[in-house]
């Protein structure tokens, strides 16, 4: 018999296997801060059913450091039992490669909690890991923000993340990241049913032949005693009260990735290669805060969308894309998007790594716009307010004003963590909205102004 506890979580799970093939299930839960306790009382009941637990796993925060992983799964281990550790990243990749088929190359585990976010790049369900990334919820770093530093950290494109990305969070807040992510990594998510258990049902599932390195400390770490000497964070079997160091096993070459998300896959190679560090982290942190509600372009992506045609005269070149035409600004280019929500994303030619941006997105109402006008204008009020309900920072909402000798709808939305703001202007065309967002940093306002002038007065939709 085998038993897991995941440390570092609001509420103690306990999972249990045995040797002849069992698969893991949670068997207790209990209350956060009591996982000794727990650990116990579950060793208790199983002793006393002639069950003896022969070894007990232990989940640990990924962000940890080996010293503070080695020093809490200390605490919850007794006499004569042995332990063996992994991070919660890894425990979960486990469990989602035992339950369907993995594709190869890397992946990522996002975990978001009241706590915070942490993401961790791995070479494979048992592959080293590449990099890890922990903001705290008060940090003001929102979970993309943390992906995207995690891929720079090991060298990945986001959109190379071939192996997928498991995002483990509640349901709510899961919701909202799935698009956002779709839109940066090119395909979606996958989202277990059962996020709270999956690290510590992954633990129990066996190692591979090759075992992670530790990790280095990205943040403080939890009070407790420490052992006197660190070891591996994957140390295989020790038993309690050994001495000496761990030893790490060596690092793998890159190996299988983790799991077929439902549904075709989707992988979008990225129109901006394989950049990453400032580049992709403006792209995402740009996507942060952007619309998920349908008011505007809901957010920005780094895949570029299929079916671009583009059609030179002098320094303009006119881009057809989708269902709509416009004129590119002389010194802008199209360098992404999304096809599921008809989305173009336009950056300046010498400065692309910037917040400086330029979202266009169509989409569809179901009506004609020209008959209904009243119902268009009503249901974007509506979405306007329901998304500032929601905390976007939205002002200045007009249902009419004139921009680039057209009539628009427009409002503004602030954007603090890129000190950056964004003007908003939407148009109606027969059964679609169509909707710019033009988002400027104080240095870049005056080339974004006149380049948004230019989209908004040429953006037409296809006859």
């Amino acid at each position: 018999m085998r038993l897991a506890v995941e440390l570092g979580v609001a509420t103690v799970r306990l999972g249990s296997a045995d040797g002849r093939g069992e698969v893991p299930r949670v068997v207790a839960r209990a209350p956060s801060g009591s996982a000794e306790a727990a650990v116990r009382a579950a060793l208790h009941r199983f002793d006393s059913a002639a069950d003896r637990v022969e070894e007990l796993a232990v989940a640990y925060p990924a962000h940890w450091s080996e010293r503070a992983a080695l020093a809490g799964a200390d605490r919850l281990a007794v006499p004569g039992l042995p332990v063996r550790i992994c991070s919660s990243a890894l425990a979960a990749a486990r469990e989602l490669a035992a339950r369907a088929t993995p594709p190869p190359g890397p992946l990522a585990v996002l975990q978001v909690g009241p706590t915070g976010s942490c993401a961790t790049v791995l070479g494979g369900p048992d592959g080293p890991r590449l990099a890890v990334r922990h903001a705290a919820r008060n940090s003001g770093n929102h979970p993309l923000w943390v992906l995207t530093e995690a891929a720079a950290d090991a060298g990945i494109p986001p959109c190379e993340l071939t192996g997928g990305t498991l995002l483990v969070a509640e349901r709510a807040v899961a919701e909202r990241l799935v698009e956002p992510l779709t839109d940066l990594l090119g395909e979606r998510p996958v989202v277990p049913a059962d996020p709270d258990s999956l690290a510590v049902l992954g633990a129990l599932r066996p190692a591979g032949p090759a075992q992670l390195a530790a990790p280095e400390s990205t943040g403080p770490e939890p009070a407790g005693p420490e052992p006197a000497e660190p070891g591996s964070a994957e140390p295989g079997a020790a038993g309690r009260g050994s001495a000496g160091p761990r030893p790490a096993a060596a690092a793998p070459a890159l190996a299988a990735g983790l799991w077929s998300p439902a549904g075709p896959r989707r992988r979008v190679r990225s129109a901006l290669g394989g950049a990453v560090g400032p580049v992709l982290a403006a792209l995402v942190a740009a996507a942060l805060t952007w619309l998920g509600s349908g008011v505007g372009a809901a957010a920005f992506g780094a895949a570029a969308g299929p079916g671009v045609d583009t059609e030179h005269a002098g320094e303009a070149a006119q881009l057809a894309q989708y269902d709509y035409t416009v004129r590119l600004p002389a010194g802008w280019r199209h360098t992404g998007g999304l096809p599921e929500r008809r989305r173009t994303l336009l950056t300046p030619v010498g400065a692309p790594a910037g917040s400086d941006l330029i979202a266009i997105e169509q989409t569809p109402l179901g009506y004609d716009s020209a008959a209904e006008p009243d119902r268009a204008f009503r249901e974007l009020r509506d979405r306007y307010e329901r998304a500032a309900a929601d905390g976007a920072e939205l002002t200045e909402f007009t249902l009419s004003t004139r921009f680039a000798d057209r009539d628009v709808i427009a409002y503004q939305q602030r954007q603090p963590q890129l000190n950056a703001e964004v003007d908003w202007y939407v148009l109606f065309d027969r059964d679609a909205q169509l909707s710019v967002g033009c988002q400027r940093t104080s240095a870049g306002a005056d080339a974004v102004r006149a380049a948004c002038a230019e989209v908004v007065g040429t953006l037409r939709g296809r006859p």
